[in-house]
C-alpha cells in the first residue's frame, strides 16, 4: 500500500509504501515504512552551480494511533486531534498534516 504519490516536474515521489503492520502501544498500529528518495542535481549556493544529491532509501516505524468506536457512543467532547463527524459515524484524526477518517463497522459474521 503506497500513502500520497506526489509528482514534480522531473520525477514521482512516494511518501512511503507500508511494509508491514503490526500492534503497537495503547491499541495504535505500528506502520513499517519505506520511502525512496530519487537521486537528483541540486542547486548550491547562490551561484546555481549544481551538485549531485544520491538516491536513498529510508525504512522507519510509524505510528498510527486508532480510536475506539465507544468514543461516538459516549459523545466525547472533540480535541484538536480528534472528533467526531457531524453525521455520528466516523472518528476523524488529524496529525502532522494528515487526516484520517475510521468508519466503525459491525462484523456482519458475528
Amino acid at each position: 500500500m503506497s500513502l500520497r504519490r506526489v509528482v514534480f516536474a522531473a520525477f514521482e515521489f512516494e511518501l512511503y509504501d507500508v511494509l508491514g503492520i503490526k500492534d503497537g502501544l495503547g491499541g495504535a498500529l505500528e506502520l513499517q515504512v519505506k520511502t525512496i528518495y530519487p537521486g537528483a542535481d541540486v542547486a548550491q549556493f547562490c551561484t546555481a552551480s549544481r551538485k549531485p544529491w544520491p538516491a536513498k532509501v529510508d525504512t522507519r516505524p510509524e505510528e498510527l494511533p486508532v480510536a475506539s468506536p465507544m468514543l461516538i457512543a459516549m459523545n466525547a467532547p472533540a480535541t484538536r486531534e480528534l472528533s467526531v463527524s457531524p453525521d455520528k459515524k466516523s472518528l476523524i484524526y488529524k496529525r502532522d498534516g494528515w487526516t484520517w477518517t475510521f468508519t466503525p463497522t459491525p462484523d456482519a459474521g458475528k
